[in-house]
């Protein structure tokens, strides 16, 4: 192959790439905009993130907790 033909081939790829990137993000960009399932998508991906942050904080409680329990009780 030669060094123009390398050069059409990957200005080609480019453009479809970048067709494609643009094709995507509208996609995108509709289902996240859209009211009727803003609600759900934001409980569902919130809500977990929600009770993550939650479980962490308990587990760290809890071990401090009874780190300082079994360091008192020495």
């Amino acid at each position: 192959m030669n060094l123009i033909t390398l050069e059409n081939d990957i200005a080609v790829d480019v453009r479809h790439l970048a067709t494609d990137l643009r094709a995507d993000l509208k996609a995108e960009a509709l289902h996240v905009a859209d009211p009727s399932q803003c609600g759900s998508i934001v409980r569902r991906h919130f809500g977990g993130l929600m009770f993550t942050l939650l479980c962490l904080v308990a587990l760290f409680t809890a071990s401090a907790v009874i780190g300082i329990l079994a360091y008192t009780w020495r």
